[in-house]
Formats: structure tokens, sequence, C-alpha cells
């Protein structure tokens, strides 16, 4: 068990919520997991971060960095449903995107393999407070990305959670008005037609599966390539009926502008 020598000065943060037995020995759980990865100062400072203590160590959204291990407090503006995959090993895993939020600024998170399960079965959603300890910033293609890894804490909806404020308001842009290549924009309108489902080999090895609908808002009409699990979904849309399609991506193919829905993307009718 770990020493308090090394560990009281974070142990004094948090004395209120738990013995020093209890904080020694939550020390030495996570050392075990961690399979002597940590010392005694990183595995107490990680501790003492999910009991809500190293206030002063608090990050802010707005403030992330590349490069930087941070500890923060966000809402959930948007969870994407996680898509699978085939790890090196050849085993079977999972990832999630969403977006979060705090009042300085909105950024991605990251949740992979059993961390994904609560998105999967609904505990995260939008609304959703949630800590992230230890989380690795990194630069991703839609800005700042923070990754929950194998070091990392998650929690729903922690008890000493500051009040985060939440609105989202979503905003479409017409489709008239789509001139630049952009990782993320909101759209709607009415489908005019949608194409045969087509299939593909992942790079995985496994099945894929795309098509293509047209949409008119009365600004214009223009075609949009939809993407995995969003197929099943389109594949039950009636011609006529308006659908909504937010975090869409533009981007320039063979000289034209491309509109695509992808894993996080979320495509409903309206």
């Amino acid at each position: 068990m770990a020493s308090i020598g090394a560990a009281g000065e974070f142990y004094e943060q948090v004395r209120d919520k738990v013995s020093r037995n209890e904080f020694l020995c939550r020390i030495a759980v996570l050392q075990e997991e961690s399979g002597g990865l940590f010392d005694d100062g990183a595995a107490a400072f990680l501790v003492t971060d999910s009991l809500g203590g190293n206030k002063r160590a608090i990050s802010r959204v707005g403030e992330l960095s590349p490069g930087q291990e941070c500890t923060l407090y966000v809402k959930v503006a948007r969870a994407y449903t996680p898509r699978e995959f085939k790890r090196k090993d050849g085993k079977r895993s999972q990832v999630s995107n969403l977006e979060v939020t705090d009042d300085t600024g909105t950024c991605s998170l990251i949740l992979w393999g059993a961390d994904a399960e609560p998105v999967k079965d609904g505990t995260i959603k939008q609304g959703t407070t949630l800590k992230i300890v230890n989380g690795q910033v990194k630069k991703g293609f839609y800005g700042m990305e923070i990754n929950v890894g194998k070091w990392s804490l998650l929690e729903i909806e922690p008890e000493d959670a500051p009040p985060l404020l939440f609105s989202h308001e979503t905003v479409y842009t017409p489709l008239s008005g789509i001139s630049d290549e952009t990782p993320s924009l909101n759209i709607r309108g009415r489908l005019v037609s949608r194409s045969e489902t087509r299939t593909f080999v992942q790079k995985d090895g496994g099945m894929g599966f795309v098509c293509d609908l047209t949409l008119d808002d009365g600004t214009a009409k223009k075609a949009v390539t939809v993407w995995g699990e969003h197929v099943r979904a389109a594949q039950k849309l009636q011609e006529g009926c308006e659908i909504t399609i937010e975090n869409a991506g533009a981007r320039m193919r063979g000289g034209e502008l491309a509109l695509s829905a992808s894993d996080r993307s979320l495509l409903k009718k309206a």
C-alpha cells in the first residue's frame, strides 16, 4: 500500500470525504490496475481528482491546448452512436464521439471501449454532466479533442460538479449558402430522392454501406452521401418527408463540393 508521506498533501484536500485508509486503498487499487505505471504521487493526484480535489487543476474547454493532460467538467451537447471497429489484435471494440461544452467553449470528447457503452445504452446523452480526469488533449479535425484513455477516469453526473449552463440551439445553413469546405454544418430539407444502397469492404474487413439522398430546402437542391448506420435510417424515409442532418460535412471531390453524413452526424425525420 502507498505511504501517506507521498500522498499526504493530496489527502488533505479530500480528508472530509474519505478516511486516510480508504484514500490509500484507492491509490493501491489504481496502481494495481495500471500495472505499476503510476507512482504514489501520480496515483494520489488521480484519486484526489476523482474525489473532487485539486480544484486549482480544473481546466476549462476554452483553455485546452494540444499535449495537455486535463481534468474538467462539461455538459454533453451531442452524443453520436458508437462505431464498432477491429483492433490490431483482431478483437472488436467501439468508439464514440461527443460534443461537450462549458461556458468557455465546445470541443470533441472521444470515448473508447467500455467507456463508450453508456452512450450506447443512453446513460450519456444530450445534457448529461461529465467529469473527465486525466483526459489527453490533441488537435483533431474538428478542433480540440479530449481522449479518455486507459489511464483516464470518466464520471457521469458527478456530485461535485459546478453549475453548468446548457443551451442547444441548432442553426441550419441554407443549401444555397454552402460554398466552402467545412467539417461541421447543419442542414435540412425535403427528401426528393434516395439512391440504391451500395456496399463496400472496410479497412478492417467488415462490410460498409452507403447511399445518396437528394434534398431540397427551397433555396437549392443538393445530394448528400450517407454512410454507415445512417443508411439503415435513410432506407425507412419516404420521399417528400422533411429531414434534418446535424454535423454534416462538406468537402471538395472532383472539383465539386460534396455533402456527407458520417458517424459523427445526426440524421432524423423533422
